[in-house]
């Protein structure tokens, strides 16, 4: 007789049975239909529906089912289909809670929207990845699939924001339309805030910044969806602008408002589009407003370059480096022409000026070196300084404008002047100012400041050795009685005074014997120490001629209001004499070139040794190419040279 088992019995046997039968298979359509329901309260919670979450079970559970779908032994391992189903339900939200949301809404209100679906669409894929987690884990990363949160990204980028029409599709030509229009509504508004009005920049920022993050690794989307339309608009605002400024604005007008907006566009770059766009707003914004109209800018009738320079404004100038400068060279190289255009011009009309002045001195028979040497050399280092200081302070030291100043001033600074050279004024410039501290009485320290400048203005003309013979001096200490005196003198001059540190009284002919001069330069040399404004030596008998019976000593009585006196020579031919020596000194100083030059290159083309000769010469003086030809053929004649027999226009040194 069978007895009846009791409960917990019977359930153990029933558990015993149903585990021999194996584990319950979970089709896909309940499964599905559990995982639809935990989508429902996600949609709610994402809707802001109060009181309603995710209990800690619930959460489990739904990641337990996706986890037992995807391990169930074939054909029940439904991994691919629930990969297939997430995208799906993904695009259900879409189509039926997202895209009626969008249509709905127009400017300002739709990017509000916009950005608001795309943050909850995020939140859905976060909850969503974390239930199907098991796919990401095994299925997706053995089949090399899409992650699935790049995945649930997709779904919203191809749905809602991506620039595709699927012919099959009818309904999509909707997502093409609404993206079209989110872009127009951006640049629109960032039109607005050019225009002066005040936009939420979050907004902009936030919608961006969706399109950088629908992008994934790239910013291509980025690029193609918002930045080539965006750099278009922009081109078309800033063209319009500058057409309107270009017309109603002076140069400086025109500056100030190309500078600040510009200024503005980089502000956008920071507050909400994205780092890459930088360097092509830049570009494109430079280019409409600068680089289009350059010359217009610069050469702008009654308010351009010139007349800034012309005008001193300094502030202006400034400006104009730092918006040219964004074009690099090509923005400043024609700042750079209009500067060296204008100190030429304004060098020039100096060096006619003292032209014409030294005609008027000429006719009332003055001394035409000595009004020159005070009027144009004086101009000039004020012509210099004046824009020196814009190249330092105004364009920032640039090597364009330096070399433009350089080479405005070579120019100005070559020029001869009545007959006079440049070096020759400058020679007595400098005697004027040492002499008597110029015609402004100027002090020991403004002295030395006077010739620093012509020191500098020096490096721009090209016959120094000229300078240098016109100004040969030396500087002689006379101990006097009352006190010493620097006195600034010849070579020849200086000679003569250190004669009597050994002796008290010369003779006329002690003097000539011991110094060998000539007795036209010693006339001249004692003329200048004893009978001229300072007489540094006393003469026997006192009278103003230099006679063969004359008798010198030193005046230790003599004094003088200067410290530092410049005792000239009686004026004579020395203009002649001073260019013949150095004439002379070029011709030496030419042929040691070309035997240095055909030393080291024992073989040498005509052309290739003049050019060296000039090169390694033109620190002191520009070598005249005939003056270097004579030599050439002064060295053949004096068997330092031959002409090559092998090659036409060759020379070949001979050891």
């Amino acid at each position: 007789m069978a007895r009846k088992q009791s409960a917990p019995a019977a359930a153990a046997a029933n558990n015993g049975a149903a585990a021999q039968q194996g584990p319950i298979v979970i089709e896909l359509d309940k499964g599905w239909a559990a995982m639809c329901v935990g989508f429902e309260k996600l949609k709610s919670i994402i809707a802001g529906e109060v009181g309603v979450f995710f209990k800690s079970d619930e959460y489990i559970n739904l990641y337990t089912t996706v986890y037992n779908m995807c391990t169930q032994k074939p054909p029940h391992d439904y991994s691919q289909q629930l990969y297939e189903k997430y995208k799906e339900a993904f695009d259900e939200y879409i189509r039926n809670t997202i895209l009626p949301s969008l249509k709905e809404k127009h400017g300002e209100f739709l990017l509000r929207e916009l950005v608001q679906r795309w943050k909850n669409h995020k939140i859905m894929v976060r909850w969503l990845s974390r239930f199907f987690h098991y796919l990401d884990r095994y299925f997706i990363l053995r089949r090399l699939l899409t992650p699935l949160k790049e995945a649930g990204w997709d779904r919203f980028k191809e749905q809602v924001a991506r620039v595709f029409i699927p012919m099959i599709l009818q309904e999509y030509y909707v997502f093409n339309e609404l993206k079209e229009t989110v872009t127009g509504i951006v640049i629109g508004m960032v039109d607005d805030e050019r225009d002066g009005q005040i936009i939420d920049r979050s907004i902009l920022k936030n919608v961006l910044d969706m399109y950088v993050e629908l992008g994934g690794s790239d910013t291509k989307l980025y690029e193609e969806d918002f930045e080539v339309a965006f750099l278009k608009s922009t081109a078309d605002y800033y063209s319009k602008k500058a057409q309107t400024w270009i017309l109603e604005d002076t140069c400086p007008e025109y500056m100030i408002k190309a500078e600040e907006y510009l200024q503005k566009e980089m502000d956008r770059i920071g507050h909400y589009l994205h780092d890459s766009t930088k360097n092509k707003l830049m570009e494109v914004a430079q280019r409409e407003l600068l680089s289009k109209h350059l010359d217009q800018i610069l050469k702008k009738e009654n308010s351009g370059c010139k007349v800034l320079l012309c005008d001193d404004k300094v502030e202006d100038l400034s400006r104009m480096y730092r918006l040219f400068f964004r074009l690099d060279v090509n923005g400043l190289t024609p700042v750079s022409k209009l500067f060296k255009e204008h100190v030429n011009e304004q060098g020039m009309s100096l060096v006619q000026q003292a032209i014409d002045a030294a005609i008027n001195k000429k006719n009332e028979k003055k001394d035409v070196v000595g009004a020159l040497e005070l009027d144009i050399v004086r101009k000039i280092l004020e012509l210099h300084d004046k824009h020196r200081a814009y190249v330092t302070d105004c364009f920032q030291g640039h090597p364009l404008f330096h070399k433009a100043l350089k080479e405005a001033f070579e120019v100005v600074c070559n020029k001869d002047v009545a007959g006079c050279t440049s070096a020759e004024l400058f020679a007595s410039y400098c005697d004027s100012i040492l002499r008597k501290g110029g015609i402004e009485k100027l002090s020991d320290e403004a002295i030395e400041e006077n010739l620093d400048k012509v020191v500098t203005l020096l490096g721009y003309i090209s016959d120094k050795d000229l300078f240098v013979e016109f100004h040969r001096s030396c500087n002689v200490l006379g101990k006097f009685e009352a006190r010493d005196i620097e006195l600034i003198v010849t070579t020849y001059q200086a000679a003569l005074l250190l004669l009597f540190n050994d002796s008290d009284r010369l003779s006329y002919s002690e003097i000539v014997a011991q110094l060998k001069l000539s007795d036209d330069d010693t006339v001249r040399v004692l003329h200048s120490l004893s009978c001229a404004k300072y007489k540094i030596l006393k003469k026997e008998p006192s009278n103003r001629i230099i006679a063969p019976s004359d008798v010198f000593e030193f005046n230790s009585k003599f004094t003088d209001k200067m410290r530092r006196i410049k005792v000239q020579l009686p004026p004579s031919d020395e203009k002649k004499k001073v260019i013949d020596d150095v004439n002379k000194d070029r011709r030496f100083a030419i042929d040691a070139a070309l035997v240095r030059i055909m030393k080291s290159r024992k073989i040498s083309t005509h052309q290739n040794l003049v050019a060296e000769c000039v090169e390694q010469l033109s620190r002191m003086f520009k070598p005249d190419v005939k003056m270097i030809k004579r030599r050439i053929e002064d060295l053949i004649t004096r068997d330092y040279l031959e002409r090559d027999p092998g090659a036409v226009n060759s020379y070949r040194y001979l050891a």
